[in-house]
């Protein structure tokens, strides 16, 4: 049953989780990674991510078979382990005192399209999960939702996170994804009950698209204040997550589906109206081409 409050409070835990566990993750990438190594570097980040998303399901139904208790003990255990990595990060300038802060005008249509890819995420996991149960899917195949679209971000990611240091390979994959979210939110919103395949594409399609926006923005940022940089990534997700919680209210969760055709045309509106960049090889060629500087 689609409950307003119910619903509320799953969005204000997914913000607490997106601003403790990103704000973090931002700002650890941004520290250790280079210009030439940051799509690489998300690239690789997203792979340990969703093995651990994909493993976790299988490891967690085993355990809460046997019993409940085994599951919140070693769940319990992986977290405190994982804090012991952090401890050693406690004597190292992370956020990078003596760099400048950055100015939100430097990266403004970075933050937006950052902004439109938490809006389309919000919708294609978590409110299609919540709207695929309200419909009656089963918890089973709805199960299938991490673990399909997990594996299809590790193949992905694996192809291109070396692709997308580059600024016309971006821009292609960017354009392929926004095509593939706009045609796959239409194919849900006709057929809801075609799980299993539409989780695999939109997984596929968003990972493509994830990893080319926050490439971009890394870039944009790199060379200043990590934990500056990191807070307006968590505040420009957090609005657009409002934004999107606020339309569902009162359009309905059925609607929603669609909402990520809207953002995709917005994205690309955006992009066609901004100067076309050089591709690489036209700024390769002009650099080989340019007269040497006489001293």
């Amino acid at each position: 049953y689609f409950s307003p409050p119910v619903f509320i409070l799953i969005f204000i835990c997914e913000g607490l989780y997106f601003g403790f566990y990103y704000f973090s993750y931002y700002s650890i990438i941004n520290h250790y990674t280079s210009q030439k190594m940051v799509g690489k570097n998300i690239g690789n980040a997203t792979i340990a991510l969703n093995i651990a998303a994909t493993i976790t399901p299988f490891i967690g139904a085993i355990l809460l078979n046997q019993n409940p208790v085994y599951l919140i003990s070693i769940a319990v255990l992986f977290l405190f382990l994982s804090l012991l990595p952090m401890l050693s990060l406690t004597s190292v300038d992370i956020n990078g005192a003596d760099l400048p802060m950055m100015d939100l005008r430097i990266a403004k249509t970075e933050f937006f399209e950052y902004g439109l890819l938490a809006a389309i995420e919000l919708i294609i996991f978590t409110l299609w999960v919540i709207y695929a149960f309200n419909a009656g899917v089963s918890l089973a195949m709805i199960s299938t939702i991490a673990i399909t679209s997990g594996l299809a971000s590790i193949l992905i990611a694996e192809k291109i996170k070396n692709a997308i240091t580059k600024l016309s390979a971006r821009r292609n994959l960017k354009f392929i994804s926004i095509f593939f979210i706009s045609l796959l939110s239409l194919y849900r919103y006709f057929y809801p009950e075609q799980i299993l395949l539409s989780n695999l594409f939109f997984g596929s399609a968003y990972l493509i698209f994830n990893l080319c926006v926050e490439t971009e923005l890394f870039l944009k940022i790199k060379g200043y204040q990590t934990y500056h940089s990191s807070a307006w990534i968590s505040i420009t997700a957090f609005a657009a997550r409002i934004i999107i919680v606020l339309l569902a209210l009162l359009i309905g969760l059925k609607n929603i589906i669609l909402i990520p055709i809207l953002l995709c045309a917005i994205y690309l509106f955006i992009t066609l109206r901004k100067p076309h960049p050089p591709s690489d090889f036209t700024a390769t060629l002009h650099h080989a081409t340019s007269p040497v500087p006489r001293h």
